[in-house]
């Protein structure tokens, strides 16, 4: 019955960690003496920096970011103008491998496991203590686990058109570890994103249609 109730609460956490948007890295600047009333159209420039096809970066990612970025912008009342744009949207979209070297030396790294996180056992320490006092052993080499996958960062810059001047820049990031979590998550990540974005949504007004 134990058994029964640790995987229970494994397979719950792991689910609610699945929901969370890994995009949770938010940045943006923007210059302060700039009135963005003044504004009311944009186009989008040639995409920037990294354009290799792969399963982390390709044409059809790079387009679903684009349509993403223009509902945001519609929603705040802009419309596009491909001939004299006021605003012109310029996205980057880069991948860099990284590899984690992690050291667990002897007790942290049964610890971790099976002492001192909610994670991995949801008994305290005083149950291992009392009703397994043999399991816990002293390990004489430490044990190394290599962390591998892809830092991915969206940007999305935002240059007034006549001077092009960078009005806005925003960026997200995250680690990647399968490309089907860009399909997945990048959508609420951009959303996040523009709610940093000086120009907030238009108010949605609704109209009601009177009974004949």
């Amino acid at each position: 019955m134990k058994k029964i109730s640790f995987f229970g609460f494994v397979f719950v956490l792991m689910t609610l960690l699945s929901a969370c948007n890994v995009y949770n890295q938010i940045n943006s600047t923007v210059d302060p003496t700039v009135n963005f009333d003044k504004y009311k159209t944009f186009a989008w420039l040639t995409d920037k920096a990294d354009t290799a096809n792969s399963p982390y970066n390709n044409e059809i990612i790079r387009n679903n970011i684009r349509n993403y970025f223009s509902k945001e912008m519609s929603n705040r009342g802009f419309q596009v103008n491909l001939e004299q744009p006021d605003l012109l949207l310029e996205l980057a979209v880069k991948n860099e491998p990284h590899t984690v070297r992690r050291v667990y030396q002897d007790d942290y790294y049964f610890n971790r496991y099976y002492f001192r996180s909610i994670y991995f056992s949801p008994f305290t320490r005083r149950y291992y203590y009392v009703f397994y006092p043999n399991y816990y052993y002293s390990n004489p080499n430490p044990h190394v686990e290599f962390d591998s996958h892809i830092n991915n960062s969206v940007t999305l810059n935002v240059i007034d058109a006549n001077g092009h001047k960078l009005l806005w820049t925003g960026s997200v990031q995250a680690d990647i570890y399968e490309p089907s979590v860009i399909q997945k998550d990048i959508h609420p990540a951009v959303v996040k994103l523009m709610k940093q974005f000086p120009v907030k949504p238009k108010p949605i007004v609704k109209h009601n249609i009177a009974a004949n």
